[in-house]
């Protein structure tokens, strides 16, 4: 039997992209060998920021990060 979150699935039905969705995409993008890094940044419930980084030097990770900023902000521009 399959259990579907309701949260989850009111959040999909207004097109928003909840965390759990968020890496379930990536965990899909993984298993299809679309990803080969990765660059994780959360915030908890306790409002403490998390990062994470997959097998790479530090200072690509900030990059991807920058990138990931960069990114971001010409979507707000639109």
């Amino acid at each position: 039997m399959n259990f579907v979150e309701l949260s989850e699935h009111k959040s999909k039905k207004e097109g928003k992209v909840t965390p759990k969705r968020l890496v379930e995409n990536l965990l899909a993008a993984i298993e299809r060998g679309e990803v080969k890094e990765v660059v994780i940044v959360s915030v908890g419930e306790d409002e403490l920021v998390r990062a994470g980084w997959s097998q790479m030097s530090m200072i690509k990770a900030v990059g991807l990060l920058e990138v990931g900023k960069d990114i971001m902000m010409k979507d707000m521009e639109e």
